[in-house]
């Protein structure tokens, strides 16, 4: 995804992304930033000026890794859903959401955001 502005915004801007992640709030699911695990995908992550990120999922079997142009501040947070079934109500964790925000200066005439999905080699 890119993004293009004129230079004369003032503020933040703002891009939402929800990433459907196999091993929802398990174990299996970790975020690694720098070589770093900070933390799974159940629990809220914030970090500033971040440009670089990895979401490691063994139940997907690879991991999605995130890059941006430009340093942004990154919050992860998962996102929940409520059902009802038999047992009563259920909280379901459906996907991660993370939210990139970046400051709205003249220097920033472009800002590119690219994922790619890297399977586990066998």
């Amino acid at each position: 995804m890119t993004y293009r502005f004129n230079g004369q915004g003032k503020g933040e801007f703002s891009t939402t992304l929800n990433v459907a992640m196999p091993s929802c709030d398990g174990p299996a699911g970790r975020f690694i930033h720098d070589g770093l695990i900070l933390g799974g995908f159940g629990q809220p992550l914030e970090l500033k000026g971040m440009k670089e990120i990895m979401l490691d999922d063994a139940v997907l079997g690879g991991k999605i890794l995130i890059h941006c142009t430009k340093p942004v501040s990154f919050h992860a947070a998962p996102h929940f859903t409520v059902s009802q079934s038999e047992a009563g109500f259920e909280k379901i964790m459906q996907a991660v959401t993370l939210v990139l925000t970046w400051p709205m200066e003249s220097r920033y005439k472009e800002i590119t955001i690219d994922l790619e999905v890297v399977k586990y080699s066998s």
